[in-house]
């Protein structure tokens, strides 16, 4: 199930590059977190036809192989970087930083999390349809008019400011990368800097006094001291701006600039995959050791194996329980680059799996005592409660429940997603709501 498996980001020209079939891996394997970046730039295409397909067209056909048992929206990185920057520090856990929760106080006094189904999930779900609302059309023609728009020679020229007579421009990516943290790290005009910040993130001028005011307090220390994942962000912004000023990435594609935003997002996540030469170019330079930057390619390849090998592993009767009966685990075989991958993030899965040789990767899971029993009770609890905003700087595993819920299709591509059990109740239910 997804949720076990290591947390992985992906852009849209990963997604464009896989069947159905092999999108229903992606999601039995890896915790896929959705970036902003990725509705915004699927929501774009609304804007764009081919010679082959109308626009909504081409939206439906990403939205089908959208994850859907277990993808996490991640935050806007820009409310994360103000809230880092006001005193709320973000984690780099590779976890995704979730909003749009609401919090119950339990019996034991202790606070519950209820994750409804996010908007963007729910806007999938209706582009897979080619139901398109109106503002959604508006959005897509907003966003291509403000790529073409950004201004680079403004921001170049506030680096320019930040460094002086140091200011060099780079020869390679490296050089770049190697600039835009010495200035993080403090090198150079300092306020010059966090106002620098306050542009790129479009800060009210209220919010920035108080900003400037909370750093005073702190000496003036350099912004990654001050505020690690506003530093962080910025780092990307000028090492992107500092790209285009030689050539380095091009200025003339303008979807360059939605190609690098992703790298916001890189400190919430294992992997990042991507099918696209920018990302091959300049995400190796962001990651730390424990991550990884996976080949679109490569990883379309291991999918399209495991599909096959699960279509001739098991029976019809095995695949009509459903995947999540049988695929908690990837395949005990280090000829996979998703069991390679588990060893490499997740290497207590073989414990877990309770089967070291795993060859089925088949797994009777096992309900904990008095679980059953428990959710019951907090059900209870959260219907005779109206739900209240998670305060801020509450660490969610301080919460006593956590609950996030799902919609999930029946059937993907040819392979049947739950068991006819649920997927019987279900209908059921939908007959007698009628």
């Amino acid at each position: 199930m997804s949720a076990l498996g290591p947390t992985i980001i992906f852009d849209k020209s990963l997604l464009q590059s896989l069947s159905e079939d092999e999108a229903v891996w992606l999601d039995a394997f890896y915790h896929s977190i959705i970036t902003p970046l990725f509705y915004i730039e699927t929501l774009a295409d609304l804007s764009k036809e081919s010679e082959t397909k109308s626009a909504e067209e081409i939206v439906q056909v990403i939205s089908k192989k959208v994850p859907e048992m277990g993808p996490s929206p991640n935050t806007h990185h820009r409310e994360l970087c103000i809230g880092d920057l006001l005193g709320y520090p973000v984690s780099f856990s590779r976890y995704p930083i979730l909003n749009h929760g609401e919090s119950y106080i339990m019996e034991n006094g202790k606070r519950g999390v209820v994750y409804d189904q996010h908007p963007e999930i729910k806007a999938f779900q209706r582009w897979q349809k080619q139901e398109f609302e109106e503002i959604e059309k508006e959005s897509a023609s907003l966003w291509r008019k403000l790529l073409a728009e950004f201004d680079y020679d403004y921001y170049l020229n506030l680096i320019q400011d930040i460094l002086g007579s140091d200011f060099k421009k780079p020869k390679s990516l490296e050089d770049a990368y190697d600039t835009a943290d010495k200035i993080v790290k403090g090198h150079g005009n300092r306020y010059k800097t966090f106002k620098l910040v306050k542009d790129f993130l479009n800060i009210n001028d209220k919010a920035f006094k108080e900003i400037v005011s909370m750093w005073n307090k702190e000496n003036m220390i350099p912004i990654q001291s001050f505020a690690p994942y506003a530093s962080y962000v910025l780092k990307v912004d000028i090492f992107f701006i500092l790209c285009t000023s030689t050539g380095l990435i091009s200025r003339d594609r303008k979807s360059n600039r939605a190609d690098i935003a992703y790298l916001y997002y890189l400190p919430f996540t294992n992997i990042f995959t991507s099918s696209d030469k920018l990302h091959k170019r300049a995400v190796p330079l962001f990651l730390e050791s424990d991550q990884r930057f996976i080949w679109g390619e490569d990883l379309k390849k291991d999918l399209s194996e495991l599909d096959m090998y699960f279509d001739n592993l098991k029976s019809k009767e095995e695949k009509s329980q459903g995947v999540y009966s049988f695929a908690w685990y990837p395949p005990d075989n280090n000829r996979f680059l998703t069991t390679r991958l588990w060893d490499d993030m997740k290497p207590s899965w073989r414990l877990s799996s309770g089967n070291s040789n795993n060859k089925n990767t088949s797994q009777d899971i096992e309900v904990p005592k008095g679980l059953k029993e428990h959710m019951d009770k907090a059900y209870e609890k959260i219907k005779n409660q109206e739900g209240q905003k998670i305060p801020a700087g509450f660490d969610l595993e301080e919460a006593n429940d956590v609950i996030i819920k799902r919609m999930v299709r029946g059937q993907r591509g040819k392979w049947q997603i739950l068991s006819d059990n649920i997927i019987e109740a279900q209908r059921r239910k939908d007959d007698n709501s009628l």
